[in-house]
């Protein structure tokens, strides 16, 4: 079994506030994040803070938890911006509300809309047991 020597802070576009974004979600370490879902931690931020978090946080949660799945995965999927249209999604909100289907009800919070909260289920929040 392999032992996870990385911490957090050695994720490739984590820094200070990422750091402190997992304190208040309960991960402190690669192993908790690993089994995390982005978009769950993306949605439980927005309902602990009680704001709408950037969408580019998203995009931060998706390739560090990547990363933490995968110690070899090549350098350019590890950066934040792999895959991700943050600052166009960014523009088109602030154009545009999100559709119905893309707000969560939880803290009355929009969430950008290619994430749809309510077709996560409770199985895809891969916790630690203990």
């Amino acid at each position: 079994m392999h032992v996870e020597t990385r911490q957090l802070k050695d994720l490739v576009s984590i820094g200070p506030a990422m750091l402190e974004d997992f304190e208040l979600l309960g991960i402190h370490s690669v192993a908790q994040l690993k089994r995390r879902n982005p978009q769950r931690m993306y949605r439980d931020l927005c309902s602990i803070r009680n704001q709408v978090i950037d969408p580019c946080c998203l995009d931060t949660f998706v390739a560090a938890v990547a990363q933490a799945k995968d110690p070899n995965l090549p350098i350019e999927q590890r950066q934040s911006w792999y895959g991700a249209e943050c600052e166009s999604l960014v523009r088109e909100s602030e154009s545009q509300p999100p559709p119905v289907s893309a707000r969560v009800s939880l803290a009355a919070v929009h969430v950008p809309s290619r994430i749809d909260p309510l077709t996560i289920s409770q199985d895809e929040d891969f916790r630690d047991a203990a």
